[in-house]
Formats: structure tokens, sequence, C-alpha cells
């Protein structure tokens, strides 16, 4: 048994890192836009992820593989939306609503991987009059 639980710990390790970079290389491309990123910043976008795999696999963070999903995904999408409304023009230029954004993105992500989503629309439902 101890070769699938050490398969499943890389695994872990290697899905953080990927997963956490979504939001991270939105936080670059907000920041810089597109064409003016640094060349080494791809790099550093998988190193948070690194760290929080070994921290979950290691069992040193309380939060779970599932909470990775979903905060990553929700963060990322929220994110990405900056582009969507139309702010993109001002990415080069205003790099403080950029990663103003992007805090919101990651809050945001973070109360949808500490809840679940049913709870989250329950509650929105049952205080509408």
């Amino acid at each position: 048994m101890a070769l699938p639980d050490t398969l499943e710990r890389i695994g872990v390790v290697v899905g953080s890192a990927f997963l956490l970079s979504l939001p991270t290389s939105a936080l670059s491309s907000l920041a810089y836009g597109t064409a003016d990123a640094p060349r080494f910043l791809p790099y550093l976008w998988v190193l948070p992820g690194l760290v929080v795999g070994l921290l979950v696999v290691g069992d040193r963070l309380a939060v779970t593989y599932h909470q990775l999903w979903k905060f990553s995904l929700t963060s990322y999408f929220l994110a990405s939306l900056f582009w969507l409304v139309g702010l993109s023009g001002s990415a080069g230029t205003n790099r403080t609503l950029a990663v103003g954004w992007w805090l919101v993105a990651v809050g945001l992500g973070v109360v949808v991987a500490r809840r679940r989503i049913r709870d989250l629309l329950s509650t929105a439902t049952d205080s509408s009059p």
C-alpha cells in the first residue's frame, strides 16, 4: 500500500501546483497585461501551489484537495471577469485597480471554498421576501 499512497501524495502536490497557478497567473496578467509581463513570472506561478500542496500532504494545513479545486477555479473565473467587464485596457496603467479586483476574486474564492454551495444558495433564497 505504500506505492499507491506515495503516488497519491505526489498527485496532490502536482495538482495543487497547477491549480493554484491559475489565480496566480491571473494576478500577473491583471497587473502587467499580457505583453508586458516579465519572462520569469510563469515559474513563480507554480511556487504557491507547491508550498500548499506539500502542506496539505503533510497534514499541516487544514484544507482539503476539494477546497483547493473550488478556490482555484472560482478565483480564476472571477479574476477573468475583469477582462470581460471591459476594464482590461487599464491593466497596464492602473495596477491598483487590477490588484484590488484580484484580491476581491481571491476573497470570494476563499468564501466559496470554505462554505458549501448549497448552504450559500439556501441562505440567499431564504432571505428573499
